[in-house]
């Protein structure tokens, strides 16, 4: 996803995603103020995206609920989303 997101006042922009078991970054994020909320990338042996489970640039947002598998990414609902690789 690029470009601008609608920020904290509006709706998720990233929402209820699932990728497992890809060639390269499960989710990438390349714009600000994207919201991600209920994705899940990654895990573990097959399902492990090959380069990054999350790439996420700053300025985003997590409204909550993505995980790495089944492991949550932390942070409260609206605090920002971790940047880099995961």
């Amino acid at each position: 996803m690029t470009g601008t997101g609608s920020g904290a006042g509006g709706g998720a922009d990233l929402k209820g995603n699932t990728t497992r078991g890809t060639g390269s970054d499960g989710i990438q994020v390349n714009g600000s103020g994207h919201k991600l909320k209920n994705n899940s990338s990654g895990g573990s042996g097959p399902d492990t995206n090959r380069v990054c489970q999350y790439r996420v640039t700053s300025g985003n947002i997590n409204a909550t609920g993505n995980t790495i598998g089944s492991v949550p990414i932390p942070g409260a609902n609206g605090s920002p989303f971790p940047i880099g690789c995961k």
